[in-house]
């Protein structure tokens, strides 16, 4: 599981780097209509890319893996909230809290087919070893 944790991370945090430094500024630059994916992208990979940072270095969740997800996610709305009240440098922006509502969802989806192929292939494991000592 600490693999998938790792490649996931690692993915996340590549596309979260070139979308930063390659996408948006190209998409600016050359004043393409991208239905602003360069604006909310990063929003899209904090989520997951923090997320399965936080399970590489504890290699289990705080609580459960949903709720880690949903305090993921509350701290993330809540500094885009405070960028309001200038507390945080940005700009308040309602498309930023829907690329993060859609990080997390993304972030739910993968950790559920994650832990769902886990659980099978350890099902499988342990019926073929009962099935060979018997």
């Amino acid at each position: 599981m600490k693999k998938s944790y790792l490649v996931l991370t690692i993915l996340f945090l590549f596309i979260g780097y070139l979308l930063n430094s390659v996408y948006r500024p190209y998409i600016y630059k050359n004043k393409i209509m991208d239905y602003g994916l360069a604006d909310i992208g990063n929003n899209l990979i904090f989520v997951p890319g923090v997320y399965f940072l936080l399970l590489l270095v504890r290699n289990k969740p705080i609580t459960n893996y949903f709720f880690d997800i949903i305090l993921i996610l509350s701290v993330y709305i809540g500094l885009e909230i405070f960028q309001i009240f200038n507390f945080f440098p940005g700009t308040f922006d309602y498309n930023d809290i829907s690329g993060l509502l859609l990080g997390g969802i993304t972030t739910a989806l993968i950790t559920n087919k994650l832990h769902n192929a886990s659980n099978i292939n350890n099902r499988f494991s342990a019926y073929n070893c009962k099935k060979k000592i018997n």
